[in-house]
């Protein structure tokens, strides 16, 4: 995974750009690791909270009643 960041770098002749920062390698890396945590954690909060909030949505009537199913609570 750390070498496809590097060679797609590369690819895009920004290898310059990228290595010239007063940044490590080591702290590039993992500034890049927690920006794509960041990325996927910011994505699965917005889907739950998507399946908390539909009973409400159908509540005050933005959702009608047969689009909104039981909530699943664990996988199966």
């Amino acid at each position: 995974l750390i070498s496809q960041s590097v060679l797609r770098d590369q690819n895009a002749s920004l290898q310059e750009m990228v290595l010239s920062s007063p940044l490590s390698l080591r702290g590039l890396l993992l500034g890049r690791y927690l920006g794509a945590l960041g990325v996927g954690l910011v994505v699965a909060s917005a889907i739950y909270m998507g399946l908390m909030m539909a009973p409400v949505l159908e509540w005050i009537g933005a959702l009608p009643s047969e689009a909104v199913g039981p909530t699943p609570s664990a996988p199966k």
